[in-house]
């Protein structure tokens, strides 16, 4: 999670329940390009893949740009406003922790009010 962390901070923003990470929201703007090796070494993926094991890291990547794909695809209707859209990539609450907290939406609801404000459409790819 640290290295999707990583990732979020330096290419989108990051949303954390509290510095417990019960539950983080990563969100990524529409000039976001996706992942590359490049990227994905110089933010930690070497002991992530050593780790989870190559195949773990390759499906997500392939998750990663089919769901930037779609989005990619999607945004290009004349509804969106070029360059000013997010995509809501991972929404995630540790599985450990009780229902019933709110913790998706603490997670979710300052950034919707944030793109509500601005007028800016955004994208969840499930």
């Amino acid at each position: 999670m640290v290295f999707c962390i990583n990732r979020g901070l330096l290419f989108g923003e990051v949303y954390a329940t509290s510095d417990k990470y019960e539950g983080i929201a990563i969100w990524y703007p529409l000039t976001y390009t996706g992942p590359s090796l490049f990227k994905d070494i110089l933010l930690g993926g070497i002991p992530l893949m050593l780790k989870t094991g190559i195949k773990s890291v390759t499906r997500m990547e392939r998750q990663l740009q089919y769901s930037l794909s779609l989005f990619n695809k999607q945004t290009n209707q004349e509804r969106w406003i070029k360059g000013k859209c997010w995509f809501l990539w991972i929404l995630a609450v540790d599985r450990w922790e009780p229902q019933k907290n709110g913790y998706a939406s603490k997670l979710v609801k300052p950034k919707l009010q944030r793109i509500a404000e601005e007028g800016l459409p955004c994208y969840l790819g499930t």
